[in-house]
């Protein structure tokens, strides 16, 4: 199983605060993995950030999938958004627009947000990494998308657990407070799980 040949990715930079659209996926994998030459880009982001760019953005590369019956016909496609955000806790330049509650309202499209803090609260700050943390799970009204919160004065393997619960298919994972990621020692533990993914 592949990727369609119309995926695409938006690459945010932070070395120039950078937002660019890299196109479909295909042969192009090394600018995905490595996209170092996006430092050029002409595309500057504001602090604090414009969410309402991203999200136009992305309206505007992609097309929610239709189907006749929600319940029993499979998509053709989902849009899936994977927001890694590491930023000092300032409010997002947001503001819900008609044809963006239509795209978060739609049952084929998620979007999944790491949000990596410093751990500490500070005075000055106009919010705190918490408060933020809320305001992106709140985008979601639907319960289907993934949140997970990381310090970086952790270890960098919640990080890394993080990424690795976002590998399922969004149409194939249980809501996430029904989520269980522990390795079952005994096969009577598996009959009081509701899901294990």
């Amino acid at each position: 199983m592949g990727l369609r040949s119309h995926t695409g990715f938006l690459h945010r930079g932070t070395w120039p605060q950078i937002l660019r659209h890299l196109g479909s996926f295909g042969i192009r994998m090394r600018e995905v993995m490595h996209p170092s030459h996006l430092c050029s880009a002409a595309c500057v982001l504001s602090i604090p950030p414009d969410m309402e760019g991203l999200f136009s953005l992305i309206q505007q590369k992609t097309e929610l999938p239709v189907t006749e019956n929600v319940q029993t016909i499979p998509p053709p496609y989902v849009v899936r958004t994977i927001l890694v955000y590491s930023r000092p806790p300032c409010q997002p330049q947001f503001s819900l627009t008609e044809p963006m509650k239509k795209m978060f309202q739609c049952p084929y499209f998620f979007f999944d947000v790491v949000y990596i803090h410093n751990g500490t609260d500070e005075k000055e700050e106009e919010m705190s990494w918490k408060d933020m943390f809320a305001f992106m799970g709140s985008l979601d009204t639907k319960g289907t998308s993934y949140k997970y919160e990381v310090a970086l004065a952790g270890p960098a393997l919640e990080l890394h657990n993080c990424m690795a619960k976002l590998l399922a298919h969004p149409l194939q994972r249980p809501c996430q407070s029904h989520a269980s990621y522990s390795l079952l020692e005994e096969e009577e533990e598996a009959t009081e799980v509701e899901a294990t993914v």
